[in-house]
């Protein structure tokens, strides 16, 4: 398979580049870039890939721009290009280019399909790609939205407890993040000095767009509309997410009822972990640099205390694409994802 990575010198599309090389459907990579258009593939990052899979590169340079030719040939159009700028890239390369076999996009801005993005575009409506939740509709997707980092801890921790039992007040969810979550692009609150030895609470309440995201899926896979209280936290690591919940409910049945839902969605799943409380591992670290979610519980009367822990590159992005290309072709899920992603 021939592949185009958009944005491919941030974060996610660097973590997604190293997974698409040791990927065994993958035959080529072209790497795009706006910002280091016509620059050699730093050989100090890709050391080991540039040695041991230089073959699937198609040129060793990022491109600024793409040729005909190349988009004629490309059977998957990755994009990890930035909020609101991707779906002015993507959306006149579909137009253009009907002969793109598919695109998986990791930006937000196909995710809701509301405003002035569109809906459809040359046939193709974009699926969301909350793969343990809808990959009936991905196996016949020609175009993916890939969750947010937020939502995906979020929504994989949620859903069956809803599913199974309602809560009766709002649902505080207190979300960590590792500072890559913000991007590579140069910001004061993400320097160094900004945020070392402290911790930052960002867009509390509805202001982040991964609250409406998280809400709007909760309705439309577990059927159930959420209120939500949502506080991401920005803390001083460079990669992970750690997500705490507190739910409240009617009686112990109830808690019992939602834990029994959450303990048998996941049983047959080889990238999501249900611990019990117990459990003595490291959930964070156990997930760092992988495809996995670990999810923990501990019941207290009638609430319900849960958190969910992933690695914001890769199950929250780069892993995620990579299993959505893998459940859209017919692939094992796993293929390219169980070796860790060491950055």
């Amino acid at each position: 398979m021939n592949v185009v990575v958009l944005g491919s010198t941030g974060y996610s599309g660097t973590e997604l580049i190293k997974i698409l090389l040791r990927h065994p459907k993958v035959d080529a990579i072209t790497c795009h870039s706006h910002s280091w258009g016509d620059k050699d593939l730093p050989a100090w990052f890709f050391e080991h890939e540039l040695s041991m899979y230089a073959h699937k590169f198609t040129s060793r340079q990022y491109q600024s721009e793409l040729k005909p030719d190349v988009l004629k040939a490309t059977d998957v159009l990755f994009s990890a290009l930035p909020h609101a700028i991707s779906n002015t890239v993507i959306t006149p390369l579909l137009q253009e280019h009907s002969t793109i076999g598919a695109c998986i996009d990791l930006s937000h801005d196909y995710r809701m399909q509301d405003g002035e993005i569109a809906k459809e575009i040359n046939g193709r409506t974009p699926i969301y790609g909350l793969c343990e939740w809808n990959r009936s509709a991905l196996r016949e997707a020609r175009f993916v939205a890939n969750p947010g980092c937020y939502a995906t801890a979020s929504l994989l921790a949620l859903l069956p407890l809803l599913r199974y039992e309602s809560p009766i007040a709002p649902v505080s969810i207190v979300a960590l993040s590792g500072v890559s979550g913000a991007g590579r692009g140069n910001s004061t609150r993400t320097q160094y000095v900004e945020r070392a030895d402290t911790v930052l609470a960002y867009k509390p309440g509805t202001a982040h767009a991964h609250w409406k995201e998280i809400r709007h899926y909760c309705a439309k896979f577990a059927y159930k509309e959420l209120d939500v209280l949502f506080t991401p936290v920005m803390v001083p690591m460079k990669r992970g997410i750690a997500a705490f919940f507190t739910l409240h409910y009617k009686s112990k049945d109830d808690v019992d009822r939602a834990v029994a839902g959450l303990e048998s969605q996941y049983l047959a799943e080889q990238f999501v972990t249900v611990l019990q409380h117990d459990d003595t591992r490291n959930p964070l670290s156990e997930v760092s640099h992988g495809n996995y979610c670990a999810i923990r519980y501990t019941k207290e009367n009638t609430a319900l205390l849960v958190s969910s822990y992933i690695d914001n590159l890769v199950k929250g992005a780069a892993g995620q694409a990579i299993q959505n290309f893998n459940i859209m072709h017919g692939y094992e899920e796993h293929l390219g994802l169980i070796t860790p992603c060491v950055a």
